[in-house]
């Protein structure tokens, strides 16, 4: 990509889990937090010709989301704890990767 006449964009897509842990998740966390200093060292090794980012969206509302956090009740207790009130979509994910990957500088 450095060698591209425009640079490019890499976009990895982070956790929480990264940061802080979470029981029962000790290697998805250590995957999560190596992903990010990846992302943040590359950025600064390979800037400005390529840009890198690591979107982490938090709690995303997916088919399998139920399974995770319980029947309906469950899962609204969870998007109340966002301040939008809601989950994210995979849409709001693709959006914010689409914005990233567009030329914009």
């Amino acid at each position: 990509m450095q060698d591209q006449p425009e640079g490019g964009s890499i976009i990895m897509i982070g956790s929480v889990s990264g940061t802080r842990p979470s029981p029962g998740t000790a290697a998805y966390g250590a995957a999560k937090a190596g992903l990010h200093h990846l992302a943040t060292s590359l950025a600064v090794e390979w800037a400005p010709r390529v840009r890198v980012n690591t979107v982490v969206p938090g709690f995303v509302a997916t088919e399998s989301v139920a399974g995770h956090y319980g029947d309906a009740d469950g899962v609204a207790a969870v998007a109340a704890t966002v301040p939008l009130r809601r989950m994210a979509t995979p849409d709001d994910v693709a959006d914010a990767c689409l914005f990233l990957a567009s030329r914009r500088r």
